[in-house]
């Protein structure tokens, strides 16, 4: 049999589980010792070895490059993946920062020589689309014109409760500018419910209870109440981070996308504009996905009409907007407006590449 056919039987074959949990994550994941130890049965069957090896790559920043082989008596074939290394991360001696980045680079190496596809099965929870990433610190690169420039970003995805929990931590241990909050609104919408279904809900004990305890009603009692109590739990988890940050780091600062049009963020209670009023975020990131130049522009004039000292930035999102830059061009019912940032949300899916990732 060849190498190549030895290798396909154990791509085909190789079932390597995520049996470890991650308790600051929440998700199950698997390591580079779960992976080797599931390809121990094929090496005497197929008489063939399977060794990594870890090189650095570069200094600035540390990169390592792991490489992933599997030989036999005639023929290898190998694999590379390449992990940064956050040499700022606190609450972990240096060592253990190339150690952590080591390990995360042999799993990436195994998983692309063996096949392990982790963008349908990656180490977070992911939406019916599987278009979210794992949770992480990642390196990515901004460049424009003769500009260039590395950031680092870390991505949590988390209930909150958890949350909660682990936010002061991750604030103390990274020199964070700013915390950027995506996604916080109710989630009555696919996946989390199907679509149009128009599924009412939560209608668990502990959630009645707490409703009844603030309200001294029931759901069924008075809907707009019922709608109104959940909108502002949102509310309430944003001033809770707010007042987390101001605590623990004073300067840094506090964004989050919030929906252009009012009414319809309502429908998911999230309530941007109080959350204006009430000084707990620092910025609102207007998710103003149109394609008309017109609506574009008629979608901001709300928010600049309302008399509140936090800054307004429109939203362009690359992967709807069929021709983004004739949002901003001579003509495109915005040019009688006050200049505005703007905040470009790309269409990336970095689970596509090795995702240069930090446990």
């Amino acid at each position: 049999m060849e190498l190549t056919q030895k290798l396909a039987t154990i791509q085909t074959k190789l079932k390597a589980k995520k049996s470890r949990f991650n308790k600051f994550g929440n998700y199950y994941y698997r390591s580079a010792e779960d992976i080797l130890e599931a390809l121990k049965p094929f090496l005497l069957e197929l008489d063939v070895t399977v060794t990594t090896t870890e090189e650095l790559i570069s200094n600035d920043p540390s990169v390592i490059q792991s490489t992933a082989t599997i030989r036999d008596n005639l023929n290898e074939l190998s694999a590379t993946a390449v992990v940064g290394v956050d040499v700022m991360f606190k609450g972990q001696a240096m060592p253990q920062r190339y150690g952590t980045a080591s390990s995360y680079a042999k799993k990436y190496a195994l998983g692309n020589l063996f096949l392990i596809d982790d963008t349908a099965d990656a180490d977070a929870t992911t939406n019916s689309n599987n278009n979210w990433v794992p949770s992480g610190v990642y390196f990515y690169r901004l460049k424009a014109g003769d500009f260039a420039d590395q950031k680092k970003m870390l991505i949590l995805y988390q209930g909150a409760t958890e949350g909660m929990e682990n936010l002061p931590e991750i604030v103390k241990k990274y020199e964070v500018d700013g915390l950027h909050l995506d996604y916080i609104r109710f989630p009555n919408e696919p996946p989390a419910t199907p679509r149009d279904s128009g599924i009412d809900y939560p209608y668990d004990a502990r959630t009645l209870a707490l409703y009844k305890a603030d309200t001294g009603r029931t759901p069924d009692d008075d809907s707009e109440a019922w709608s109104q109590w959940r909108t502002d739990q949102v509310t309430r988890l944003v001033g809770d981070i707010h007042t987390m940050l101001r605590r623990t780091k004073p300067h840094a600062a506090l964004t989050a996308s919030v929906g252009s049009v009012r009414e319809r963020a309502l429908r998911h209670h999230q309530d941007g504009r109080a959350w204006m009023e009430r000084g707990i975020i620092d910025a609102a990131i207007l998710m103003d996905y149109t394609d008309s130049p017109e609506e574009f522009g008629a979608r901001i004039d709300p928010w600049l009409a309302y008399a509140v000292d936090v800054p307004v930035v429109p939203g362009l999102w690359f992967g709807r907007h069929r021709d983004v830059m004739r949002l901003r061009s001579p003509g495109a019912g915005c040019q009688d407006r006050p200049p505005q940032p703007l905040k470009l949300f790309p269409r990336i899916h970095i689970r596509q590449r090795p995702p240069e990732e930090i446990g």
